[in-house]
C-alpha cells in the first residue's frame, strides 16, 4: 500500500509539473522581441594645430570609457581641410573621442594623442520608435586643437 501510495504521489507531482510547464508563452498577449537598443549618430569637428591649420590623417575613435583605450573602435579619419565628418550607429553615444596622430612627421608634425569628452555635446535630432532604436543624435564640436609632441 505504501509504494502504491508514493506512486500516486509522484504521479500527481510529475502531473502538476507538466501542466505548469506546459502553458506556451506565446499565447499571452505580451510579444516578444529580441534585439539591441541602439541609435544612430553624427560627429563632426575640424582638427587643428595651435596655429589654427586643419589636420589631414588624424585618426578618430570612440568609446565609453577614457581609461580603457584598447576598446575604442574606429571611427575615421580627418580629411585634407582637418574635417572631421562622422556617421554611424551603436547601442549608445559614445562618451569620448580619442584623436590620433597616426602618419608621424607627415601632415604637419607629430601630434600628441587627445581625448575628448564628446558625451555632453549630444543633441537629440529624431525620436526613436519606442522600442529598441532609441532616435538619432548629433555633436558639432567645433575646432579641437592638437599639441605637438
Amino acid at each position: 500500500m505504501r509504494r502504491f501510495i508514493l506512486f500516486l504521489f509522484t504521479l500527481l507531482g510529475y502531473g502538476a509539473m507538466a501542466a505548469s510547464c506546459s502553458e506556451d508563452p506565446r499565447d499571452n498577449d505580451q510579444p516578444v522581441e529580441y534585439g539591441c537598443p541602439w541609435v544612430e549618430f553624427s560627429i563632426k569637428a575640424r582638427v587643428v594645430d595651435a596655429d589654427g591649420k586643419p589636420i589631414k590623417g588624424i585618426e578618430a575613435k570612440s568609446g565609453y570609457s577614457a581609461e580603457d583605450l584598447d576598446y575604442f573602435e574606429f571611427l575615421g579619419l580627418t580629411d585634407v581641410d582637418g574635417n572631421l565628418n562622422i556617421e554611424s550607429g551603436d547601442v549608445s553615444c559614445p562618451r569620448y573621442m580619442l584623436l590620433t596622430d597616426t602618419d608621424g612627421e607627415a601632415n604637419g608634425g607629430e601630434f600628441q594623442d587627445k581625448i575628448v569628452e564628446i558625451e555632453s555635446s549630444f543633441e537629440q535630432i529624431n525620436e526613436g520608435d519606442g522600442r529598441w532604436f532609441d532616435g538619432g543624435y548629433k555633436a558639432e564640436l567645433g575646432d579641437i586643437t592638437l599639441d605637438k609632441r
